[in-house]
């Protein structure tokens, strides 16, 4: 899958279970990342992405958790 905004933000869009949506936002930060875009652009695909996948405080601990286990985590938290 190519790293490009539009695909970023669409991936929130994709069919995912209820117990994917850690992973789901894991793999847009990832792309996030990857793409090396301003704060500005970041900040405005990561509106749309959270816009139509939105985690409660349960699966936010989580998404915390997994980040930190990673061994690029600063880029993630910065993303």
């Amino acid at each position: 899958m190519a790293d490009n905004p539009a695909t970023a933000t669409l991936i929130s869009k994709m069919g995912y279970t209820e117990k994917e949506k850690v992973q789901v936002k894991i793999a847009f930060l990832q792309m996030l990342v990857r793409m090396k875009l301003n704060p500005a652009q970041s900040e405005l695909i990561n509106g749309f992405f959270e816009y139509y996948l939105k985690l409660d405080e349960k699966e936010k601990e989580e998404l915390l958790k997994q980040i930190n286990q990673l061994d690029n985590a600063k880029s993630f938290l910065t993303a």
